[in-house]
């Protein structure tokens, strides 16, 4: 794992996310719909620092440790936020359906 690097000029550091309700069950699927193979979690809803609008590069660490780097071409804040990878929806828990592009991720 790599360590994280110190901040550079033109970087945001937002803050830490916080784990605000964890152990967090997903909704009963609807009938006729199957979960993928981590669609049953547990899963934790998260409290996000303040974001930028902006698109940008993200950083998931724990303990100064690089866990996952992320980039979206979209605003940080909608990527992350509560209508993003902040909440876990119902929709993301589901298997792809035979001949469809349809499940969750």
């Amino acid at each position: 794992m790599t360590m994280l690097p110190t901040w550079q000029e033109g970087m945001t550091f937002a803050g830490s996310v916080v784990g605000s309700i964890l152990d967090v069950a997903p909704a009963p699927p609807s009938v006729g719909r199957l979960r993928h193979v981590y669609g049953d979690g547990p899963f934790a809803k998260l409290r996000m620092p303040p974001l930028p609008d902006e698109p940008g590069l993200y950083v998931w660490a724990s303990d100064g440790m690089v866990l996952y780097v992320g980039q979206t071409t979209g605003a940080l804040r909608s990527r992350l936020g509560s209508n993003g990878y902040a909440t876990i929806s119902a929709y993301n828990t589901f298997a792809r359906q035979p001949g469809r592009t349809n499940g969750g991720q």
